[in-house]
Formats: structure tokens, sequence, C-alpha cells
């Protein structure tokens, strides 16, 4: 089945602060003209990075397979318990009878791909796209303490001025507090007496 991409959606960050790649495929927008099914992860359902395939004929990233398998060495295949695939036709999991997909990986390189990132016009080949991905000036990396994307270069700015995380000093109290709680409600019940005392028991504020 060809999947057609009518629109790009907002995808979040691929990488850490330390630049290091979260586990998972790449974002379905990178192939903009549409791709055929079988690219998909069964496991994240983005487009595939270093496929492998099951013994029942799913196919993973590589990184999902080792997601799956992290806590034992064989599994039950969850695409197969997803399908309700019968007991006798369930496949399983494991490291040493899963392989590469190299004819799938191969169908793949020469496929034209666009860059997921605002604001980059890049567009190339699919076997370039990950060296790009790694070098893209405007890669988005997830903001440790918001987990929100944001570019590459930008981070100090955003954990100091709009991270929503950011630690803030209270206007009335003077005390550090978390900008995402500092909300009239927070201060009126869970933090700031003097915010209670001082401003809502006003004579000159009214609701």
């Amino acid at each position: 089945m060809f999947i057609q991409n009518m629109s790009v959606p907002t995808n979040p960050p691929v990488f850490n602060e330390n630049g290091i790649r979260q586990p998972g495929g790449f974002f379905r927008g990178i192939f903009a003209s549409g791709f055929d099914t079988k690219f998909i992860c069964r496991h994240c359902h983005r487009i595939l990075r270093d496929p492998v395939q099951s013994q029942c004929g799913h196919r993973f990233c590589r990184s999902c397979r080792d997601e799956i398998l992290n806590t034992s060495d064989c599994v039950q295949c969850p695409v197969c318990i997803e399908d309700q695939i019968d007991d006798h036709e369930m496949g399983t999991l494991a490291l040493n009878e899963m392989f590469p997909d190299n004819a799938v990986r191969r169908e793949m390189l020469n496929m034209q791909a666009s860059c997921v990132f605002p604001g980059c016009n890049w567009k190339g080949r699919f076997k370039e796209y990950e060296t790009h991905e790694k070098n893209c000036q405007f890669k988005q990396l997830a903001c440790s303490k918001c987990l929100l994307p944001v570019a590459d270069g930008q981070l100090d700015q955003h954990k100091a001025n709009s991270c929503p995380e950011r630690i803030v000093q209270c206007t009335y109290c003077r005390e550090e507090v978390v900008f995402s709680k500092l909300q009239v409600v927070f201060l009126l019940i869970y933090h700031c007496s003097f915010y209670y005392k001082n401003v809502t028991m006003s004579p000159l504020i009214r609701c």
C-alpha cells in the first residue's frame, strides 16, 4: 500500500541536548511525495532506520528491536498480538532470529527525501539523509527540562527566557519557583502567603 503525504506535520525533536539521536525511525515527512507502508516500523510507526525483519515478516528499526528485547531475549511479536494472530501462527522476536532487511533498505536508498526541520530546504536521496540530519543547522534538540523542541544553538536562550520549567522569582515574596507553577491558583493556595494576605485581601480588589 502506498501512502501519499499531503502535508508535513510538526515533528518532535530527534536529538537530546547532548546531540545523541533518540531511538526510533525517521519522521514520515521526509518522503513528501509518499511512500510504501512496508517502509514503516511496526513499533514506532515511523520510517524504518536500519531495518530488520522478524521470522513472522514484520519490520522494525534496529533501535526499536533493541527496545522491545530490552528485558527479555525472546518475546511474542507485539504486532502479531495486536493483529490477534492465532496462537499456532503467533510469531516470536529473538535477537538471533531477526535479520537485516537489505531488500527494503536498498529500495529506500534512492528515494527522494526532504529535511523535516523547520527552516531547512534540503532535498536529496534517502541514503544521504541521515548524514544531513546529524549536521543540519536547523535540527531541533529536546530541552532537558520541558522536553520541547528547540533549535540547535538556542538552548541557553530558551532555558533563560521561555522554558516553562525555568526557575523564576516570585513577584510577591521573592522566593524561587518553577515558572509553569507561577499562577494565581498556585500563589493563592500552595505557595505565597504574602500574595494571599497583601493582594487578595486588599479592599481595592473586587471580583
